[in-house]
């Protein structure tokens, strides 16, 4: 039995029914109290019925119509109480139960379309079959037959095709919800692991450097106070910053997906702030940008981001070098993120000492916007992650074609004080 789903005002449609079924039984009754006392019955070769056939017809006719009433509830059900009552009077109070015709037909017509909306064809069509069955039966009393069953017939069978035309509607409706849904899931797990990268890429820069700094905090102490207290500070900044920002995605995650709480996610602009984490971690970062700066999609500039970030974790964390370059090089296709250092080189590709992702999370940011990314020692020691983000340039922003474009350099170091040894 198919589930009937739940509508907007189905509680007026159940006293609709219920309403209906009573009129319906009212006008069946005086039909036949009617034909009992005023049809010539001896014109139709029948004895006049007496009482012990007319009661068990106005019975039969209450049973139907309460079968009516609660056909949205129990559709096969009551079908069943109407098709049988019917049968049994047909059977025992022949020929005055096929006079109740509006009892046996209407009543037995909107049963056939219930069934057919809520059950499987192969038990809507047996019901059919049975219904059919008991209008013949029904129409054989009657002085035209043949046009009472045709007309009959062809009422029951139109209820019925509505019924299942209506059930089709609703199994594909039903998909399609389900798939709406299954979409949606999947939309919102796919954020989630967005997220859960986020998250990744924000506690493995913070932690690499504050271990770092912890490391060289401990070896300062009782040997240079004023450093001791420089690393601690900068270990009080970098966790309260990282904190913050894992607060915000951990409240998507729990919320479901809703981004209210998130700050802005981070782009170009404060790859800067970036540099200056590492450098509070001893390592130097030089920052260079060429080309024409321009306004890129907030899906690349998160990328290009990440991908920095997840570079200049490496260096910090393997590298074991105070230096390191990043390029931002606009491109009229594409944005060019190069990160070089000079150490003893990183990890193969993909992998980290320990099982970190980090080259394997920038490989899959790169593939989201069908990027390429290169990451391997350089020939004179060091080590060297590129990628290229395609970003074509929109019609109307400036070109830098065949033009000198100005570069700048930022650069971001330590104190004295707090600079120690990066590996």
């Amino acid at each position: 039995m198919r589930t009937q789903p739940s509508v907007p005002g189905q509680r007026a449609w159940v006293v609709f029914d219920i309403v209906s079924a009573a009129a319906l039984t009212a006008l069946t009754i005086y039909q036949n109290l009617e034909n009992w006392q005023r049809h010539d019955w001896a014109a139709d070769g029948y004895r006049v019925p007496g009482n012990g056939q007319l009661l068990p017809v106005l019975a039969g006719v209450v049973l139907s119509g309460a079968a009516l009433g609660v056909r949205r509830r129990w559709p096969l059900a009551s079908a069943a109480v109407v098709l049988g009552t019917w049968l049994v009077l047909l059977a025992t109070a022949w020929p005055l139960a096929t006079r109740g015709l509006a009892s046996f037909e209407l009543i037995g017509t909107v049963l056939l379309y219930s069934v057919a909306v809520t059950e499987p064809l192969p038990i809507a069509a047996a019901a059919l079959v049975l219904f059919l069955i008991g209008d013949s039966a029904t129409t054989v009393g009657l002085r035209r037959p043949l046009t009472n069953l045709v007309l009959t017939s062809l009422a029951l069978l139109i209820a019925w095709a509505l019924g299942v035309g209506v059930a089709r509607y609703r199994d594909i409706g039903a998909r399609l919800r389900e798939q709406q849904d299954a979409a949606a899931r999947a939309e919102l797990d796919r954020e989630r692991v967005r997220l859960a990268r986020e998250l990744h890429d924000v506690l493995a820069h913070s932690m690499s450097v504050v271990n770092v700094q912890a490391g060289y905090g401990r070896f300062a102490i009782g040997r240079d106070p004023a450093a001791v207290g420089a690393a601690l500070a900068a270990i009080q900044q970098i966790s309260h910053e990282a904190m913050v920002e894992m607060r915000g995605m951990l409240t998507v995650l729990r919320d479901g997906g809703e981004a209210a709480a998130l700050a802005p996610a981070p782009r170009l602009a404060d790859v800067p702030r970036l540099a200056a984490t590492c450098a509070e971690a001893g390592v130097t970062v030089r920052l260079r940008t060429s080309g024409t700066v321009r306004q890129l999609p907030d899906g690349i500039e998160l990328a290009a981001y990440r991908i920095a970030q997840e570079a200049l974790t490496n260096v910090v964390k393997h590298a074991h070098t105070r230096a390191a370059r990043v390029l931002l090089e606009y491109q009229d296709a594409a944005l060019v993120v190069e990160v070089t250092d000079a150490g003893r080189g990183g990890p193969a590709p993909g992998s980290h000492p320990g099982g970190g992702h980090g080259l394997a999370g920038i490989s899959e940011r790169v593939g989201l916007y069908d990027g390429t990314v290169a990451a391997g020692p350089l020939p004179g020691g060091g080590w060297r992650v590129r990628a290229v983000l395609p970003c074509p340039r929109r019609a109307g922003e400036g070109s830098d074609a065949g033009a000198a474009v100005a570069t700048h350099l930022d650069e971001h170091s330590m104190p004295s004080s707090v600079a120690g040894p990066a590996g």
